[in-house]
């Protein structure tokens, strides 16, 4: 979920009920990009301290929407940078989470 403001967080709420903070929103420019602040280590754990970035950029395209997203700064993971950078590609990284938005907007 994201809280629609800049500010906003970016959390996910469990079946159980908890929540887990990803992040922040850094901007919003409607209806074209979304800019997020992430705060998930390379572990997959939140890390407050630890700031990458998550450009979302939406087009129209063919009838139907495209989705682009490009993390930045994963250089910040240090020692785990290339751990993080295959991590968020993986089929459980941002291609999980598109097709989980996909769904949830009736694509």
């Amino acid at each position: 979920m994201l809280e629609p403001r800049a500010g906003g967080r970016w959390y996910e709420v469990s079946e159980d009920g908890s929540t887990c903070e990803w992040g922040r929103g850094l901007a919003q420019e409607p209806p074209e990009r979304l800019l997020l602040a992430w705060q998930i280590d390379a572990a997959w754990k939140c890390a407050p301290d630890l700031v990458t970035e998550v450009d979302v950029l939406f087009k129209a395209e063919g009838g139907g929407m495209r989705v682009e997203v490009e993390p930045r700064n994963l250089k910040r993971f240090g020692a785990k940078a290339a751990t993080g950078a295959d991590k968020v590609g993986s089929d459980g990284g941002w291609p999980l989470i598109l097709g989980l938005y996909a769904e949830g907007v009736g694509a």
